[in-house]
């Protein structure tokens, strides 16, 4: 009896990270977007998370139902009061992540993306210090903020290290690319989803039609768009050359979310993706050019027959002098010369009178550049830019396909930071991404051991010898061998 409910318990563990099971959560998420029943299915998928935590050491199994849950509750806007009456479940929550940390306990090895985790806690957690009026109407949705971005942060940190890793028997590269790939699947079910429920209420649609979640799944587009093309390039039992067209698909319905972030930052962020494939997958170049120029002639095409389409796009980029985020941009310079070290702080509600926010939210500046000028101060600049440059190293270190498209979708999210919150989000989106530095690291550590080379720079991430590392980074980065895709 024992032994026949271990193996039923390995069969579990196996069935949780297998494409059987990111199919039947990727179906039942499209079924709740098709029903609304975004309530509900919060409470599904968290029994669903809880559950595999408590079954299974490998974090990666739930990773797909975490990013399909933070999509379609992203169209529970000002919901709180709706959802505080199901706090009961953070119990469970809680209480099954406790259970696997203590279970499963792993040690963790800190790296150079810590102790930038950490600077970046400090500059948030240090945040109006000092500044007169800056925590007087502190609230819960500060806290959470401010402990989230820092203190929480170190603790996703900690709990990725030691629960993501490269030897569960199966390429992490392929299964998180797999993840990030379905995530963009349903970001695009969502949106055609949305369409087509108004083509069969009202008729055919001629022009973009605003929603309010345009700029959240616009972001989840952006983050997914790479790894399609990444899972193009790779060899795979599957077809893989399909894959090419759903990262076009992907770029079609940020077109289709009225996002302004997402028109201009997407198509950018879209032309980079096909100059990786061009320049990342050698041997199936001529079919990757012939399927660009194809696209390029549907999509003259359909600009000469959705006119409409195309002026309501173009005409919704236009940006006014008295729009909340230009003020906003104008406030934060002044908030940093209210206190130049430390700024206001995150919880600031100074500029409430611009833009008042939901409930449980706070009056971000909408551009991360602003934002930590004018709430962290200089201290917040040194941080964030020692982030900034630890995390780059980190990609340029191993030279492959699968960093390439890390790279690109960290390009895109720090895009869309420039006009939204985005990583100032602690869930999901800068959940997201230390989640991608974590596993870009144990990679680079993988292939760093397999070529027999060590780091060239220290546990801090602070280069051993600066002038020779940027020199050899260059050279290795630019060389024609790979240290793996």
């Amino acid at each position: 009896m024992r032994e026949k409910l271990y193996n039923f318990l390995y069969f579990l563990r196996d069935f949780f990270i297998s494409k059987y099971f990111m199919a039947v959560a990727l179906g039942l998420a499209c079924l709740i977007t098709v029903l609304k029943a975004e309530v509900v299915g919060d409470v599904i998928f968290l029994c669903l998370i809880g559950f595999s935590w408590i079954i299974s050491a490998d974090f990666m199994a739930t990773a797909l139902p975490f990013l399909l849950m933070c999509e379609f509750l992203c169209k529970m806007y000002d919901s709180y009061n709706t959802f505080i009456k199901f706090w009961p479940f953070a119990f469970l929550v809680v209480g099954s992540l406790a259970f696997h940390l203590i279970f499963y306990r792993k040690k963790v090895r800190l790296t150079p993306i810590f102790w930038a985790v950490c600077a970046v806690a400090v500059a948030v957690t240090c945040g109006g210090l000092f500044t007169k009026g800056a925590w007087k109407h502190i609230n819960a949705s500060g806290i959470y903020y401010i402990l989230g971005l820092g203190v929480g942060m170190i603790a996703a940190y900690l709990i990725f290290n030691a629960h993501f890793s490269t030897d569960r028997g199966y390429n992490i590269k392929l299964k998180f690319a797999y993840v990030m790939m379905l995530s963009g699947v349903f970001a695009c079910f969502m949106v055609l989803q949305h369409y087509f429920a108004l083509i069969l209420e009202s008729g055919e649609i001629t022009r973009v039609v605003y929603f309010q979640w345009k700029n959240n799944i616009s972001t989840f587009l952006m983050i997914a768009m790479p790894f399609p093309f990444y899972l193009s390039i790779e060899k795979t039992k599957s077809i893989t050359f399909h894959r090419f067209w759903l990262g076009v698909l992907i770029y079609g319905c940020i077109l289709l979310s009225p996002s302004r972030g997402g028109y201009i930052f997407g198509s950018v962020e879209f032309i980079i993706c096909l100059v990786y494939i061009l320049y990342a997958d050698k041997k199936n170049r001529q079919k990757n050019l012939f399927s660009i120029f194809v696209l390029a002639v549907v999509a003259g095409l359909l600009v000469f027959s959705a006119p409409d389409f195309v002026k309501s796009i173009v005409g919704s980029i236009k940006v006014s002098k008295n729009e909340a985020r230009v003020l906003l941009y104008q406030r934060a310079i002044g908030d940093f010369f209210k206190n130049p070290v430390f700024g206001v702080g995150l919880a600031y509600s100074g500029n409430d009178d611009i833009w008042n926010p939901t409930k449980f939210a706070i009056c971000w500046i909408n551009c991360s550049v602003f934002q930590v000028i004018g709430s962290f101060g200089i201290v917040g600049i040194i941080a964030y830019l020692y982030q900034v440059l630890v995390r780059v190293r980190c990609l340029i270190t191993v030279r492959s396909n699968f960093n390439l498209a890390i790279f690109v979708s960290y390009i895109g999210i720090t895009m869309m930071g420039l006009v939204n919150p985005a990583e100032f989000c602690p869930i999901p989106y800068l959940a997201i991404v230390t989640l991608m530095f974590v596993i870009t690291e144990k990679c680079n550590e993988e292939a760093l051991r397999a070529s027999k080379r060590e780091l060239p720079y220290n546990s801090i991430g602070l280069p051993k010898s600066p002038v020779k590392y940027f020199t050899n980074s260059l050279k290795e980065y630019f060389s024609k061998e790979r240290d793996g895709k």
